[in-house]
């Protein structure tokens, strides 16, 4: 089993975080301090960085 945890959503002194667990071939990905999560196969991480990469290269192309 392998547990990362990494913050996200800073406002001040407030820092939202989020959990990811590996286990037996699932990689859950939850909110610390929330009832929200999501499961997914390993396999699937690929697919998911990729979509993670390509939402990140969108929003730099057309700047706010």
């Amino acid at each position: 089993m392998v547990k990362c945890k990494i913050p996200v959503n800073r406002s001040g002194k407030h820092v939202e975080e989020l959990v990811f667990v590996s286990h037996k071939k699932k990689l859950t990905i939850a909110k610390y301090d929330g009832d929200e999560s999501i499961e997914v196969k390993t396999l699937d991480v690929p697919r998911i960085i990729d979509a993670l990469i390509f939402i990140d290269t969108q929003e730099n192309k057309f700047p706010e």
